[in-house]
């Protein structure tokens, strides 16, 4: 875990944290928005004026909306600005000994800024505020707090100037700070319960108030019944319309993280979820698993067909696995699966476990992009660290669904949800018509456009 916030960074010497006293986030949570407010309180217990890094990990596919400072009670706000202008300014105003911040996104996942001229003794409140959209899992939606960086493991192929960048971060395993979290939230249906799987929370129910202290991570998921949305000045319209689908015939192939990161709880949810999954295989289907590290190994040669042998050995199989295999090497497994023949009559679907943080996510992502709808891949997150940037990004690169798993979530209804939406068949060329406005088309490069025969739904089967 990267020790994240505002960090003094000093040339061939550690990095040192500047003293962190207090920690508060405000969100607003409305149907499937939600804006948050995390405001951090520092102090500089150095005797010299220092020149500060901060970093806090964003949500994946958040939008940063507003960032203010407050140094001794002046408030400093941020203003948008051409990246090379923005650098000659800042440096300009810590050259004349004022206090000034540089804001930048280092990661699709990260947000950066620099803090210059904070004075011996002197207090800093950063205040951040971003707004994401919440995630759906099945009939649940989840709101996901994001409070700690891991480290990224850098392939040795990787010399981008990302994998320069993440090379001079210094990580800390210590969490020394509590977390005071509030959020109200608002939903246009009925909330038939609020949760939490990591933490305990109070929940006031007349104003629809969640409130909770916590050390360094949450999640906390709102169920709601289904009505029609009430009008506002703004709307958000999610469609889950039905269809009549043909259920294909699959090979399935499940390629788990080996690498040391995921020794402990991490191989051990991996091996929950794989369980289910073999125990949850329809009859006529293909199968492999196959683990990866800074090597790769498959349990067969060619996916094989699902039977009770080929369970037994796969159930064997899975027992016998650890987190030995080094690093967290996802490109060449990916890239060797894809240049697989296919098997005749049978849909390729790739599931990935993992708790992946790598630098090199982007080329991941390119490549199973360039794939051509040969395979769909699903992933499924471990871990409260896991990257939402890589997990979503390979999900949605590959036309399949990602979902999160804590490590003290049960994965029975995480597993069948993936597993079923795998068994549906993907669509291409959808085209949507609104009375009132021009019909519209959406051509997409998907694996498995069947004839239209059973009925399914889009998220899954019913």
């Amino acid at each position: 875990m990267l020790c994240c916030g505002l960090i003094i960074e000093r040339a061939e010497r550690e990095s040192i944290p500047v003293p962190l006293i207090g920690v508060s986030v405000q969100a607003r949570i409305v149907d499937l928005v939600a804006e948050v407010t995390i405001e951090q309180r520092y102090v500089n217990k150095e005797n010299q004026p220092i020149e500060a890094v901060y970093l806090f990990p964003l949500d994946e596919g958040a939008g940063v909306s507003k960032f203010t400072a407050e140094v001794d009670g002046r408030v400093i706000e941020g203003v948008v600005k051409e990246t090379e202008q923005a650098k000659t300014d800042y440096d300009e105003a810590i050259k004349s000994g004022h206090s000034a911040f540089l804001v930048e996104e280092k990661l699709p996942d990260v947000f950066k800024a620099k803090v210059g001229n904070l004075a011996p003794g002197s207090g800093a409140k950063i205040r951040l505020t971003y707004v994401t959209e919440l995630k759906v899992e099945g009939k649940e939606i989840r709101f996901y707090l994001p409070t700690t960086i891991a480290p990224r493991y850098i392939p040795p192929t990787d010399k981008s100037s990302t994998a320069a960048d993440l090379a001079t971060i210094k990580y800390s395993t210590e969490s020394n700070y509590q977390v005071d979290f509030n959020a109200t939230v608002q939903m246009a249906s009925a909330i038939t319960e609020i949760r939490s799987p990591t933490h305990k929370i109070a929940v006031t129910i007349e104003t629809l108030s969640i409130s909770l202290n916590m050390g360094h991570y949450d999640s906390t998921i709102c169920r709601a019944k289904p009505k029609s949305p009430k009008g506002t000045t703004a709307l958000m319209l999610s469609l889950v319309p039905s269809f009549k689908l043909t259920e294909q015939k699959t090979e399935l192939i499940f390629l788990v993280d080996r690498s040391g990161s995921m020794g402990g709880s991490g191989i051990n949810q991996a091996k929950q979820a794989l369980q289910l999954f073999l125990h949850s295989l329809p009859l006529d289907c293909y199968v492999n698993i196959a683990g990866f590290g800074s090597s790769y190994k498959e349990l067969f040669p060619a996916s094989r067909k699902y039977d009770e042998s080929v369970l037994n050995l796969t159930k064997q199989h899975v027992d016998s696995i650890d987190a030995n295999l080094v690093g967290t090497e996802i490109f060449h497994p990916l890239e060797t699966i894809f240049k697989k023949p296919s098997i005749e009559g049978y849909f390729r679907q790739i599931f990935v476990l993992t708790d992946g943080e790598v630098s090199n996510a982007d080329e991941i992502l390119g490549l199973i992009r360039r794939q051509n709808g040969q395979a769909r891949v699903f992933a499924l997150g471990l871990g409260s660290s896991a990257s939402h940037y890589l997990v979503e990004g390979m999900a949605r690169a590959g036309n399949g669904t990602a979902l999160f798993a804590s490590l003290e979530e049960r994965l029975e209804k995480k597993v069948m949800q993936q597993l079923q939406d795998s068994l549906q068949p993907a669509l291409s060329d959808i085209k949507i018509k609104w009375d009132g406005h021009e019909e519209t088309e959406q051509k997409l490069a998907t694996a498995n456009a069947v004839p239209v025969q059973t009925e399914k739904t889009l998220m899954g089967f019913g």
